[in-house]
């Protein structure tokens, strides 16, 4: 099945588990090995083209220019992004506890967001809030 969004069809599915799932990306991104048969058996390696005869790399990273890379990875790796991990990675985030914290620097920004509540009551949202610290020289590297 083409993979639209992981909570598609088969995202769903595949949750639930019992299922065996060939998975076959356009551009493999890990060593696999297929038993076709009892003698015989695929094996594809990191960036083997599903089937280069038809597309190979070229048309693919064409494809990947056109399409952008969250587009790609669904319709044609198997793969689909969820929007806020394509957006903002995880790997930018680093853990402190307050007497941990590196010293500020002339680059750090606070910056506090708020959600309030619009009424109160049991069965209405909180008020949350939120404060960030960035250093803009201690962010991601490349």
């Amino acid at each position: 099945m083409q993979r639209l969004h992981e909570d598609d069809l088969a995202g769903h599915v595949l949750r639930q588990g019992g299922w065996e799932h060939l998975d076959l990306p356009a551009i493999a991104v890990e060593e696999q090995v297929f038993q076709l048969g009892p003698e015989k058996s695929h094996h594809r390696r990191v960036g083997d083209v599903l089937h280069p005869e038809r597309e190979g790399s070229g048309a693919f990273e064409a494809l990947k220019r056109e399409l952008g890379g969250m587009m790609f990875s669904a319709q044609y790796q198997q793969r689909p992004v969820p929007l806020e991990g394509n957006l903002v990675r995880r790997a930018w985030f680093r853990h402190f506890t307050p007497s941990s914290l590196p010293p500020p620097t002339y680059s750090t920004k606070i910056v506090q967001s708020w959600d309030v509540a619009m009424q109160t009551g049991d069965t209405n949202d909180y008020s949350v809030c939120t404060t960030w610290r960035a250093d803009a020289d201690r962010g991601p590297k490349g």
